[in-house]
């Protein structure tokens, strides 16, 4: 009898599994969107000098700088993102470890004035010494979200 429980439990647990994924996969989009535009990251911006700049194919750019330059692990950086000749909503940077999964790191901007946001990240430290991360620049407009990809670098100071 206590077998037949146990099946009973197991198929209760394998349903609301599979009845989750199916609630998750119908609206992936909703939790996390699909960009309209991808732009190209820029493999000659290099963010510990100083601000990049993406232009956007039928006009407009995107300027990205971290403060401070030597984008530090496990310390407080500013963000800040200027945009012109396009209209944005909202701002947010998602930073995705390139060479290793970092889990959820993404910061929701602030608008400071027209086409200028700002805000702030702490990024974790990995068991590497030098990952590799690409910050996601993701802008809201009417047509969708425009992701600007902007690669750098960061060692772990021992």
């Amino acid at each position: 009898m206590a077998w037949k429980n146990n099946v009973q439990w197991y198929l209760l647990l394998a349903v609301l599994a599979s009845s989750l994924g199916t609630v998750y996969y119908h609206f992936k989009d909703y939790f996390e969107p699909r960009a309209a535009q991808t732009l190209d990251w820029d493999s000659e911006c290099d963010l510990h000098l100083g601000s990049c700049e993406l232009q956007i194919p039928g006009g407009g750019s995107v300027q990205f700088e971290i403060t401070p330059k030597s984008i530090p692990l496990l310390q407080s950086m500013a963000l800040d993102v200027r945009v012109s000749g396009i209209d944005v909503d909202s701002v947010e940077v998602d930073f995705v470890g390139v060479n290793m999964n970092m889990g959820f790191n993404r910061s929701k901007l602030k608008a400071v004035d027209e086409g200028s946001f700002s805000g702030q990240i702490i990024l974790p430290v990995c068991v590497r010494n030098r990952m590799h991360w690409e910050a996601g620049v993701m802008l809201e407009t009417e047509t969708g979200i425009i992701l600007a990809p902007f690669r750098f670098e960061t060692v772990k100071v021992r």
